[in-house]
């Protein structure tokens, strides 16, 4: 049976009927879609089932007429952040009461020509635990009752929020680490103790990309986190245990980065619990992962594992050929499956980004090469033709099997 379950219920495009009154369960459709959809992205990502969702998200002040700083899949720097000296300075973590200028917050965008004044949590965020708290009406934070998801037809399913860091990360980081407290209180996220090698399954996982600080993702949480979050980081961790969905030995957790690559390296973020992870790189995972000193901790030098990054991506490497038809076994495919079962080897799941869109023939022959290649997740911005063309790669493999 393939992974690709089937989203029901496709009628009109304008989300109206889309998905509504059928039974909805989580697909593995990745939707990038705040550009496409606008203020309807989350209605309409969740009506379709998708199991993940990325989002785009700016730093910046509600009367900048544009972001202070820009950037797509890069960690460069070209003026200084909120926090000065954020990565070099280890005396910026000694007493953060609060933000490091309240006056920022995360707006929602593709590009900064995009920003229309939505926030991460006004669109996204704040209706995502509306959502969950009324799945779990009735539950009592400290009980063992299992956490109710976003998908009431697949109660236990875990969505990925993946979030698109376009700011420079590490003056993103702690705003966004602040607005996920209230998620991390309630169980609704995804941890994982590296002190006990323990992952602990929640309705949402959150996964950094773009100009997300590695560094910040591999020891965490920090002194900055701790500070700020208003409660002992031990009562998060128990909390957390205790009512995550379920609990054990994650992929690859035992080989965790944490446990010494030497140099008495990377053991700072042992001390308590990981909930943001991130977005490694499908194409080099077989290379171990470094990171510098900073003020998050000391350098690392690791292997790539579930632990740290559960998702890993890249640009799709094929830019020219989409063959009319797909033999059982080409070259092309067969690229691509090498790079997939490394990362299913070691318990992450991959996806491609930066494929053709248009034509739709086009959009569609690249999912079935993608498929092919053993891909997990797949990316669309026309979310109903994705849940459509995943409903029927799922009828037809029943058919298959019923032959």
């Amino acid at each position: 049976m393939s992974p690709f379950e089937p989203a029901q219920g496709l009628g009109r495009k304008d989300g109206i009927e889309v998905g509504s009154g059928t039974r909805v369960k989580r697909n593995w459709g990745y939707s990038h879609n705040d550009e496409m959809q606008g203020s309807n992205a989350l209605n309409l990502a969740l009506s379709l089932g998708f199991g993940a969702l990325e989002i785009d998200v700016h730093l910046k002040r509600p009367y900048d007429p544009m972001p202070y700083k820009t950037h797509s899949h890069t960690h460069k720097t070209d003026k200084s952040p909120p926090v000065d000296g954020l990565h070099t300075t280890a005396s910026m973590f000694e007493d953060f009461a609060s933000l490091p200028d309240e006056e920022y917050t995360l707006y929602t965008g593709h590009t900064d020509l995009s920003l229309t004044g939505l926030t991460l949590w006004d669109q996204y965020l704040g209706p995502l635990m509306t959502r969950l708290d009324g799945n779990n009406e009735g539950r009592k934070v400290g009980m063992e009752d299992k956490v109710v998801g976003v998908y009431l037809d697949d109660p236990l399913a875990e969505v990925a929020i993946v979030i698109d860091m376009k700011s420079d990360g590490d003056s993103t980081w702690p705003y966004l680490d602040k607005l996920l407290q209230p998620f991390l209180a309630k169980s609704y996220l995804t941890t994982y103790n590296a002190s006990t090698s323990t992952l602990t399954r929640g309705p949402l996982r959150i996964i950094g990309t773009g100009n997300t600080p590695l560094a910040a993702v591999y020891h965490q949480p920090n002194a900055l986190t701790s500070k700020y979050q208003g409660q002992d980081q031990s009562q998060s961790q128990g909390q957390s245990q205790s009512q995550g969905q379920s609990q054990g030995q994650g992929q690859g957790e035992g080989h965790d980065q944490g446990q010494g690559q030497g140099q008495g390296q990377g053991k700072s973020q042992g001390l308590g619990l990981r909930y943001i992870f991130y977005d490694g790189p499908l194409l080099t995972l077989s290379k171990k992962g470094k990171i510098d000193q900073t003020a998050y901790g000391p350098a690392a030098e690791f292997e790539w594992t579930a632990s740290i990054c559960p998702m890993a991506s890249d640009r799709f490497p094929i830019l020219d050929t989409v063959g009319v038809a797909l033999p059982s076994w080409n070259p092309i495919v067969a690229s691509l499956k090498a790079y997939t079962d490394e990362a299913r080897r070691k318990g992450i799941e991959s996806r491609w980004w930066g494929a053709a869109r248009e034509p739709e023939w086009v959009r569609r022959k690249i999912w079935e090469m993608q498929k092919m290649g053993g891909v997990d997740w797949l990316g669309g911005d026309d979310l109903v033709d994705l849940s459509k063309w995943l409903a029927e790669q799922d009828l037809k493999e029943i058919q298959v099997e019923r032959t």
